[in-house]
């Protein structure tokens, strides 16, 4: 109930930005954009993928004039998200592959970080573990990342070790990040890691820790 609440509450925000700059002639200006990409990213969450792909389009059109790196990367990967949703496998690889583009163009480690993390859950969706596990590998020798890099990176890196069997691994690997998240308050990634945390202990046989944990 929280959650639907602060997803309208959102929604009644993103809405007035966009219709803020809707009445001041500015819709087709870049600082249209985010408005766009988070209604696009909101339809998504609720499963409306085709709204999403709509909405999530013209803001990264709009964000593209500007080259707002964080804007785009975001916008990217949520569209390759809603792609897939809709069944679009291909279309999802494409823009994941722009994402990746946009985000290793401008050497930003966390954007890398994140275009890379879906593209391995992409590939691990797919069927693709090698293709997985090299991305995975790729980003696991960066060990001088900053925090939230790091826990992307090593969200990543359990999903790998999930899809490969060593659940034991990947267990280990989410109570430290659980402990850095808690620790930290970053609490978008927390909920992420307790997520997975859930599917690694189902599929390991423990399903009461699992059921607990969520």
């Amino acid at each position: 109930q929280a959650a639907r609440g602060r997803l309208r509450e959102a929604e009644g925000s993103f809405r007035r930005a966009r219709q803020y700059v809707t009445e001041r002639g500015a819709g087709l200006l870049p600082a249209a954009g985010p408005a766009h990409l988070g209604m696009g990213a909101l339809h998504y969450e609720r499963d409306e993928p085709e709204e999403a792909e709509r909405e999530l389009e013209r803001g990264l059109e709009l964000a593209e004039r500007t080259r707002e790196l964080s804007n785009l990367v975001w916008g990217y990967v949520t569209l390759s998200r809603a792609k897939l949703a809709r069944g679009d496998e291909h279309g999802a690889l494409e823009t994941a592959r722009e994402a990746d583009k946009v985000a290793r163009g401008s050497g930003a480690d966390l954007e890398v970080a994140i275009a890379t993390a879906w593209m391995a859950r992409l590939r691990l969706a797919r069927g693709d573990l090698a293709e997985a596990v090299a991305l995975e590998q790729l980003r696991a020798a960066n060990a001088a990342a900053a925090d939230a890099t790091r826990v992307v990176d090593r969200l990543t890196s359990a999903r790998v070790l999930h899809a490969l069997g060593r659940h034991d691994e990947a267990l280990g690997l989410l109570e430290e990040l659980r402990g850095f998240a808690e620790k930290s308050g970053i609490t978008g990634g927390l909920i992420e890691i307790l997520a997975l945390q859930a599917l690694v202990l189902w599929a390991n046989k423990e399903r009461e820790r699992a059921m607990s944990t969520l």
